[in-house]
């Protein structure tokens, strides 16, 4: 029955955080915070697609099998 469905993962990740400054793009333990979202979301193999929904055209390099991303307006 629910064979047809899929399982999207939306990361959101925005340049400038209102209040730690460039949160998403912060080290923590040699990765950034996105980094490491991205790559918990790639380890537990239950998506079957995952979107990068961001305001800076830079991540698009993260693109590849099963990772989108989505270019969205920085007002939003």
């Amino acid at each position: 029955m629910y064979k047809n469905y899929k399982i999207f993962a939306i990361i959101p990740v925005k340049k400038k955080s209102s209040r730690l400054k460039n949160k998403n793009f912060l080290k923590i333990r040699g990765k950034t915070l996105f980094k490491i979202t991205l790559d918990y979301a790639k380890k537990s193999k239950i998506f079957d697609q995952i979107i990068i929904s961001s305001d800076d055209k830079s991540l698009k390099k993260f693109e590849e099998k099963n990772v989108y991303f989505h270019f969205r307006k920085k007002k939003l």
